[in-house]
């Protein structure tokens, strides 16, 4: 006997196939030129080394095919198609008119939106397996991960628009929706940060990238999802190709079974007049109108704020206030204009809603003036010693701070604070120069507290130990820390393989001469006495790079390749948290040839290799000299000051 309870209708399912047919067509043709056909065309190359053709076919599939932002949009297209029935009235009568159960149309129609789409991925895999046997690939598993991960996030992301479609009843909201949703998370960081940004005295990046980004699925899973290939230990080829985010599109996928039990439990709770609303469900109304105007009205009025600064000095009180009052005039047009896209009409000022809009202005009236005077603490607020991991400082280059120096740079960093008020009266007064200094800690925990401030500098004596820049700017000026912001951690093990400069003639001609392995040596020498000596690291520090330095300072681009066994360290990716195993190595070449164990002038990479680029000045005596004794620096081509090719400029007139 038939089951009175169907879950499925056969006869809904060949709808949303013939119906909808060029949406899939669409999508498997896309799914055929990214797959087989890419891996056909990859395949194809002109790389002698059949592995690193294959890594590099397989990297570059699976990047394509596995993008999560491109199934997304299908997902939400699918979706939309097979449920456009529930944003028109007449069509949403009709359907809930015929003998099946809500139940039923559910299942079907989700089921459709995915099995059509899953479809699409199943066929290109089969197809590139069949391809990539056929031109010799032996790594084919990658493609069956890819295929793993497609599944998955195609899963999550028909639930997930499946949530959504069941929250409005209009058809053009809904991908909005979808998207908006997406990023919701990272929208209420990021006009929160916004806001603290521009009232608090030093706070800039307060949070990062950290674990709760889960909350914004299609950004998350753009972070994690990857396929990466590596070199071997001599960079001779490739010799791996590693996938990784399974685990979150695992627990993406996880979650996919949770959104689609809640979108059934709103469907059947959905009323059928509410086709053709920008909100279908009751509940979610003030949260549509408290999103609109606070996060909406909010980033409104911070950014228009910003036209209308003019001249007001930061952290100033003026500024303080036009802020506030654009936030809240903004605040009630986004309660107002949420209210008439749902009501579809200009008849909203209702009691409750002008309430609504009231309380949520007192709420953040009383944020932003509680902030302004910092009563939360932030602008006060220090780690402490003990839970510090790194400690750096940002001038003119990141330094890093060890062992008893942190106490230093967090004796600085107080100061910064105690002497916030002074500094802004000066800046108001302009009477003070200023550069942006940004401190950095990592703590024990893994997060990083940050702040950023615009220091005074004492043009007269740049280095007084009584101002934080001084403090900061004399610690710029240690040699071995200039050596290793310049040369690299391991500077000294650098094996300079190449370098050159251009000079110039009294006639503006312009000569790049390229240094012989003598004359790299001698240079090279002089350059480490002049850095030694403190000659050369005040023309990278612009913080007093001013008009007296500048007219001191060469034209003349003074650059070398070096190579370092130990691998190239750069304070800058330390600083940034940049990976320093780099994915490609890549050949250069011209140089001759360098006999050492490791590696040869024929063969390089950003692993072991780099470039220095020297800024250098009438200071600068020993390599001045060098030049001048190796005859590089002659009768016919000098070296010239900005002011005196200024000059010599002006005399051709």
């Amino acid at each position: 006997m038939k089951s009175k309870i169907s879950c499925f209708n056969k006869t809904i399912f060949k709808k949303n196939l013939t119906l909808y047919w060029p949406l899939w067509v669409g999508f498997l043709l896309m799914q055929l030129a990214m797959v087989p056909l890419n891996l056909f065309q990859y395949m194809r190359g002109h790389t002698n080394n059949p592995i690193a053709r294959q890594y590099s076919a397989l990297r570059n599939i699976f990047e394509v095919a596995a993008e999560p932002f491109v199934i997304f949009i299908f997902c939400v297209l699918a979706v939309m198609c097979v449920f456009s029935y529930l944003y028109n009235a007449k069509n949403t009568n009709g359907f809930h008119g015929l003998p099946v159960t809500r139940l039923e149309l559910f299942v079907t129609n989700a089921l459709s939106a995915f099995t059509f789409l899953a479809a699409a991925e199943v066929i290109s895999f089969i197809t590139g397996v069949f391809v990539g046997l056929g031109c010799g690939v032996t790594n084919i598993e990658v493609l069956l991960y890819m295929l793993l991960f497609q599944l998955g996030i195609t899963f999550f992301g028909v639930a997930f628009s499946t949530v959504i479609a069941m929250l409005t009843g209009h058809i053009m909201a809904m991908p909005i929706y979808c998207f908006v949703a997406n990023y919701l998370y990272m929208i209420v960081r990021e006009v929160l940060e916004n806001v603290i940004v521009n009232v608090t005295y030093g706070l800039g990046d307060l949070w990062g990238v950290d674990i709760t980004y889960v909350l914004s699925p299609l950004y998350y899973l753009e972070r994690s999802v990857n396929v990466t290939t590596r070199y071997n230990d001599a960079l001779e080829r490739l010799d791996t190709i590693t996938v990784s985010g399974g685990g979150v599109v695992a627990a993406y996928a996880g979650v996919g079974v949770v959104l689609f039990v809640l979108a059934y439990l709103l469907y059947r709770k959905r009323q059928l007049e509410t086709a053709g609303d920008v909100i279908a469900v009751k509940f979610m109304k003030p949260v549509f109108r408290i999103g609109l105007g606070i996060c909406g009205g909010t980033t409104l009025g911070v950014g228009l704020s910003e036209f209308f600064y003019f001249d007001t000095p930061r952290y100033s009180d003026a500024r303080f206030y036009i802020l506030l009052c654009f936030v809240i005039i903004c605040i009630f047009i986004g309660y107002f204009m949420a209210e008439m896209l749902m009501q579809k009409n200009f008849r909203i000022f209702k009691k409750y809603i002008v309430t609504e809009a009231v309380v949520s202005v007192a709420v953040m009236t009383v944020f932003l003036i509680a902030l302004n005077n910092d009563a939360f603490g932030l602008e006060r607020k220090l780690p402490k010693q003990d839970e510090i991991v790194e400690a750096w400082v940002d001038l003119d280059y990141p330094v890093k701070y060890e062992g008893e120096e942190i106490a230093d740079l967090l004796a600085t960093h107080a100061q910064i604070i105690a002497e916030k008020d002074e500094v802004i009266d000066a800046i108001a007064r302009n009477e003070v120069n200023c550069y942006g200094a940004t401190f950095k800690y990592v703590l024990a925990d893994g997060s990083v507290f940050s702040r950023n401030y615009s220091v005074p500098i004492d043009s007269e004596n740049p280095t007084n130990s009584n101002t934080p820049s001084g403090q900061i700017i004399a610690k710029e000026m240690e040699p071995e820390r200039y050596k290793q912001y310049l040369l690299g951690v391991n500077y000294e093990s650098n094996m300079y393989l190449t370098g050159f400069i251009n000079l110039y003639d009294q006639y503006q001609n312009y000569l790049e001469y390229r240094f012989s392995e003598e004359e790299l040596e001698v240079v090279s020498k002089a350059m480490l006495k002049d850095i030694e000596e403190g000659n050369m690291v005040i023309y990278e520090l612009y913080s007093i790079n001013g008009s007296d330095i500048a007219s001191e300072e060469f034209m003349s681009d003074l650059q070398m390749r070096y190579y370092n066994e130990k691998g190239i360290v750069r304070m800058e990716d330390v600083y940034y948290d940049i990976p320093t195993y780099y994915e490609d190595a890549y050949l250069f070449g011209g140089y001759g040839s360098v006999a050492t164990e490791a590696v040869t002038a024929e063969f390089g990479s950003a692993v072991d290799s780099d470039s220095v680029y020297i800024r250098f000045g009438k200071n600068c005596t020993n390599l001045v000299s060098a030049l001048e004794e190796l005859g590089i620096v002659n009768d016919i081509w000098h070296l010239y000051t900005h002011e005196e090719f200024n000059m010599l400029e002006e005399a051709q007139k």
